[in-house]
């Protein structure tokens, strides 16, 4: 799925349960792909 930055505001909850349920976000600005919102599978250290 494919979003701009914008419109993923006001939907972030959403894409977020979307991306735990599986689904790879796209998130765009100015039309072109900036960011990609995934399911973590591996615990990361943020450390």
């Amino acid at each position: 799925m494919r979003i701009s930055v914008s419109d993923a505001k006001a939907q972030l909850t959403d894409l977020v349960r979307r991306a735990e349920a599986g689904e790879e976000i796209t998130l765009t600005r100015r039309g072109h792909p900036t960011v990609r919102l995934t399911r973590v599978t591996d615990e990361v250290d943020m450390a």
